[in-house]
């Protein structure tokens, strides 16, 4: 398994064999010809479905997570790590009554900013506030192919698919800390009551 060291050996990550995962799943393959007419069309199709699982069962520090290299006992090899988000502060007196609890740990939380999830209770988002939030991987995987013939014409459709995981887009940073920073001065008038739409006003 590829693991973080120190930086000051010179390199940041290095092999070592620091745990054990197991791996399981399955594959199913459909192949037909829908199609074959004398005119000489044709149609073939190739259907593919697979699902595979993966877990960390055991690591070097025995049971103990090793959080540095987002590696979690009864999780997936790779996952995404860090703060939760509970939707969007609303203007209602019950968010804002729970926005001044948060502003008054140093926060500045105003309604339109995304709302953190707190795990603790503690309305700080620090180390102990970090959770799985999703697979890197995906558990389902899907194709299916298609080639279409006719008369040294050939037509070839391709379609895939994946479910199960989770996709990094760059919008889980609007989530705590970075909430607050200079995004904040970018998106303080991106919210807003009412919403304009074609010329009309709607609450």
């Amino acid at each position: 398994m590829k693991t973080n060291i120190p930086t000051l050996t010179g390199f940041p990550n290095t092999y070592a064999n620091v745990g054990e995962t197991s791996n399981h799943g399955i594959e199913l393959t459909l192949n037909a010809i829908p199609i074959d007419l004398r005119c000489g069309f044709t149609w073939e199709t190739n259907f593919n479905i697979a699902y595979q699982k993966d877990k960390i069962d055991e690591l070097a520090y025995g049971k103990n997570d090793m959080v540095d290299n987002t590696w979690f006992i009864g999780e997936s090899l790779a996952v995404h790590y860090g703060f939760d988000n509970d939707g969007i502060w609303q203007d209602t007196p019950e968010d804002r009554a729970e926005m001044e609890k948060w502003n008054a740990n140093g926060y500045h939380f105003t309604p339109g900013n995304v709302r953190p999830k707190d795990q603790n209770g503690d309305y700080k988002m620090d180390v102990d506030d970090r959770v799985v939030l999703g697979n890197k991987n995906p558990n389902w995987t899907m194709g299916w192919n298609n080639n279409f013939s006719y008369k040294g014409i050939d037509l070839g459709i391709t379609m895939f698919g994946r479910m199960g995981y989770m996709v990094s887009t760059g919008g889980e940073a609007l989530t705590s800390h970075s909430n607050q920073g200079l995004l904040r001065n970018y998106l303080k008038h991106a919210w807003s009551e009412t919403v304009v739409y074609y010329g009309s006003i709607h609450p």
